[in-house]
């Protein structure tokens, strides 16, 4: 699986090239890892 440190650098990366919010971040995270837990 990918580990923490890789989506904690895959979030700042798509922070700062899409420009999405935290907000937006974070509810799409937990919907992927809610995938993977399936």
């Amino acid at each position: 699986g990918v580990g923490i440190s890789n989506s904690i650098a895959l979030s700042d990366y798509a922070i700062s090239n899409v420009g999405i919010t935290k907000e937006e971040l974070i509810e799409r995270t937990f919907k992927i890892i809610q995938s993977w837990i399936q």
